[in-house]
């Protein structure tokens, strides 16, 4: 069960289908999933990049790791080819304040990437979360100057190379920055 974005209106862009199941609604799922699976067997993409502020993603994160659910933070990485090639990836600094905020509340409630036993938050290969699932506490809400201002242009290499190989018409073997996954889907596009 991937919620993915939070914002209400973040959810009608992206993804309208799914928007039609609230948030609160998934949230039961989650406390019933829990229920039969176990505190740290259940897990669930957020994506960063899509809208949602970092408040929001922090909060649901802190709501789903309360209920015992692996908040799985990934960034966007865009696909050329797709509606959402033109979207620009969260920024480093972004992805390295939601990490360093959730990733020692998951190892303070016990619930750790290696723990898990199946699933993306297992694997971990989309996400840096795990390497921040340190004791002790999690750093202090990152504040206002911390947002992310959505922009066209992207500085990651992986994202560099996807653009500039689809202006040529091909998608090319990326660096492992690009999760394989999506590649055989950018492939298939």
């Amino acid at each position: 069960m991937h919620l993915e974005a939070v914002e209400d209106e973040v959810r009608a862009a992206a993804m309208p289908g799914k928007a039609e199941v609230s948030v609160a609604r998934y949230f039961e799922a989650f406390e019933a999933a829990v229920r039969v699976f176990g505190r740290g067997q259940v897990s669930t993409y957020l994506i960063a990049g899509l809208g949602d502020s970092l408040a929001s993603l922090l909060d649901a994160s802190e709501r789903l790791i309360a209920l015992g659910v692996y908040p799985f933070l990934v960034p966007l990485v865009p696909i050329p080819g797709t509606p959402g090639a033109d979207r620009a990836p969260p920024s480093g600094d972004f992805m390295r304040a939601l990490y360093e905020h959730i990733g020692p509340l998951l190892a303070r409630a016990g619930l750790r990437s290696t723990d898990v036993k199946a699933g993306c938050a297992r694997c971990g290969a989309c996400s840096g979360l795990s390497g921040f699932e340190a004791e002790g506490r999690p750093a202090a809400r990152p504040g206002p100057g911390a947002a992310w201002t959505p922009t066209s242009e992207s500085s990651d290499d992986a994202t560099l190379q996807l653009r500039a190989c689809a202006e040529q018409g091909h998608v090319p073997r990326v660096p492992p920055l690009a999760p394989g996954h999506l590649l055989r889907r950018a492939r298939a596009v």
